[in-house]
């Protein structure tokens, strides 16, 4: 293809400018218009090219998206490891922190335990009945158990701080082996008296009080 260029002559600078557009644009219409022969150039064709090539570079530039994704989990999962390693050490250190930084109390809380009676049951005593009375009128309950064992009764007074005395037997007799035993008012005297059911002996006994805590040795009664 073959230009011709053409001498343009022009009476004044005014209209120099429209003939020199016009000009421009004829020659630009015969350059896409001149396709006759086989080695012509189509413009449009150059720039389809050049939006394909440049297509082509931004591919070649580009990430597959499974790349971006496990980028992508590899980051959140290094995130994760972070936090629950700054998680773990800050725990561990406001422990450390409030361990050695809170005051120490100097009293030691101690669990102190008091025997309340200074004497116990004979081991061989095998106590099968007891009840409670005030038998001194102090206005405190005393203790009456029946020692089938022992052949006996034991009396507990109560003391004024909780404990109570010694305890004070009386015997019911050889083999009377007591069961149960009670307390009442037998002889008129307002002091509490005993009376105790002897199971071996076939009787019962009681015991007439002083009102004191003290009891007259025991009157048998048979009951055959």
């Amino acid at each position: 293809m073959e230009f011709e260029l053409i001498p343009l002559e022009h009476s004044s600078d005014e209209q120099r400018a429209p003939d020199e557009m016009s000009t421009f644009s004829e020659a630009l219409r015969d350059l896409m218009t001149s396709n006759d022969n086989n080695d012509g150039i189509d413009i449009e064709d150059i720039i389809n090219d050049d939006e394909t090539s440049k297509d082509e570079d931004k591919d070649d530039f580009s990430l597959p998206k499974e790349k971006i994704f496990s980028s992508r989990i590899n980051l959140s999962t290094m995130l994760l490891l972070v936090m629950t390693i700054f998680t773990s050490i800050a725990m561990i250190a406001g422990i450390l922190i409030v361990c050695f930084t809170s005051p120490k109390s100097s009293n030691n809380c101690e669990m102190v335990f008091r025997q309340t009676i200074t004497s116990s049951f004979i081991y061989d005593s095998l106590p099968r009945f007891g009840t409670a009375a005030d038998l001194n009128n102090d206005n405190r309950m005393d203790i009456i158990v029946a020692n089938s064992g022992a052949n006996n009764i034991g009396i507990f007074i109560l003391n004024l701080d909780g404990t109570f005395q010694d305890q004070q037997t009386y015997s019911t007799g050889d083999k009377s082996r007591p069961y149960s035993l009670a307390t009442s008012y037998f002889n008129n005297d307002n002091y509490l008296d005993i009376v105790v059911a002897n199971y071996d002996a076939h009787n019962i006994g009681i015991f007439f009080g002083y009102g004191n805590g003290t009891f007259k040795n025991q009157s048998i009664f048979s009951t055959g």
